[in-house]
C-alpha cells in the first residue's frame, strides 16, 4: 500500500470517528458489490460505537440480495450535518440516495476502488488494485478496530465474490484470495451466499434471459458480441430490472470475444442502459464508456445513452475498433 493511500485510510477513519451521524450510500442499480459494502459499512460502523444508516435510492434491492438489507432507509434522516460516506461510486452522480441526503452532508468521505474516480469527495481512499470496494471497506473498518463478526463478514463476501465473478475474473489475484480465506474464518459461510445469490434464479429470469441469447449479434470477426432487451421484453416475461444482471457474462464467454455489450431499454430516461465486458483484459471498455458519458473499470464499465439501437450499436462497434477490438 502506498503512503498516500494509507494516509487516506486513516484520514476517513478519523473523519468517521469525529463524525456525529454517518449516513452510508452506494451507486445506482446496485450490484454484489455495491450492496455488500454498503450494509457490510453501516453494520461494521455500528459495531464500532459509531451512528451510522444506510440509504438506497430504489424501491427494492436485486432479489438475490433482499436478505441483506436489515433497514436500508429510502428518505433522507431528519436534520442535516452528518457525513456521507460514499462505497463503490466513481463519481457524486452515480451515488444513489433519498433526496435531501447529499444537501445535508457537511463531510463526504469517497471510498472506491474505480480506477477513473473523479476524487470527489473531501476525503477520497481509492485503491484502483483491489478486486472490489469491499474489501476497502474491511480495511477501513481495520483502521477503526472494529471486531469482524459473521454478519459483518457476511456482506463483504458478497461484494467480494460477485465482483469477482466468484473469482473468475481478471481482478482476481492473491489479495482477493487471502480476503475471502479471511472472511470466511470470521465467520462468512460462502455455501449460504452462494444459495441466496445465485441459487435463487427466477424463471422469468431464464426467459428473459432467452430472448437476450436469441438476439446475439457478433462484429467485428468475432471480437465483438452484442445483445439488448426490450421493455416489452422485461414485461412480457414478468421479469424484473433485476433480472438482467448476468447476461453479459454469456456474451463474454463466447469464443474469440473481446467485448461483451449489452443493451437495456430502460422504463424512462435516458432510454437506454449499456454494460461492457472486456474478455482477457485486450480492450479497456472503461474508455469506451467515458466517450458516451459513462465510466468504470477497465474490464467492466457502463453507460446511458438516448441513441436509438442502431446508432447506438453503431457507435459501440465504433469505439471498440478504435479500442484494439
Amino acid at each position: 500500500m502506498s503512503e498516500l493511500l494509507d494516509a487516506a485510510y486513516d484520514a476517513a477513519a478519523a473523519a468517521l470517528r469525529a463524525a456525529p451521524r454517518v449516513v452510508v450510500a452506494a451507486h445506482e442499480n446496485p450490484d454484489g458489490d455495491a450492496i455488500g459494502s454498503l450494509v457490510g459499512a453501516v453494520r461494521g460502523l455500528r459495531a464500532g460505537g459509531i451512528d451510522a444508516i444506510g440509504v438506497r435510492a430504489d424501491a427494492d434491492l436485486p432479489r438475490e440480495y433482499g436478505w441483506l438489507d436489515d433497514g436500508l432507509a429510502t428518505t433522507a434522516p431528519d436534520g442535516t450535518g452528518w457525513l456521507l460516506l460514499a462505497v463503490d461510486c466513481g463519481s457524486a452522480a452515480r451515488i444513489a440516495a433519498p433526496a435531501g441526503v447529499r444537501e445535508g452532508s457537511d463531510f463526504v468521505v469517497d471510498l472506491d476502488h474505480h480506477h477513473d474516480n473523479t476524487r470527489f469527495g473531501d476525503i477520497s481512499v481509492v485503491d484502483a488494485g483491489a478486486a472490489c470496494a469491499a474489501m476497502m471497506v474491511r480495511e477501513l473498518l481495520a483502521r477503526l478496530g472494529v471486531t469482524i463478526t459473521p454478519e459483518i463478514a457476511t456482506p463483504l463476501y458478497v461484494g467480494l465474490v460477485t465482483d469477482t465473478g466468484r473469482f473468475q475474473y481478471s481482478n482476481t489475484d492473491a489479495r482477493a484470495f487471502r480476503a475471502a480465506a479471511e472472511l470466511v474464518a470470521l465467520g462468512a459461510k460462502p455455501q449460504e451466499v452462494f444459495q441466496h445469490v445465485f441459487e435463487t434464479v427466477q424463471a422469468s429470469k431464464l426467459k428473459l434471459l432467452a430472448r437476450a441469447l436469441g438476439r446475439i449479434e457478433v462484429r467485428l470477426d468475432g471480437r465483438l458480441a452484442l445483445t439488448s432487451v426490450t421493455r416489452a421484453d422485461i414485461e412480457e416475461t414478468g421479469a424484473d430490472e433485476a433480472a438482467t444482471d448476468g447476461v453479459i457474462d454469456h456474451l463474454r464467454a463466447i469464443e474469440g470475444v473481446e467485448v461483451a455489450a449489452f443493451i437495456r431499454e430502460t422504463a424512462g430516461g435516458p432510454r437506454y442502459k449499456v454494460s461492457m465486458r472486456s474478455a482477457g483484459g485486450v480492450v479497456d471498455v472503461s474508455r469506451i464508456a467515458r466517450a458516451a458519458g459513462g465510466g468504470g473499470h477497465t474490464s467492466a464499465a457502463g453507460f446511458s445513452s438516448d441513441l436509438d439501437r442502431a446508432e447506438l450499436i453503431d457507435m459501440i462497434e465504433r469505439e471498440a475498433r478504435a479500442g484494439g477490438a
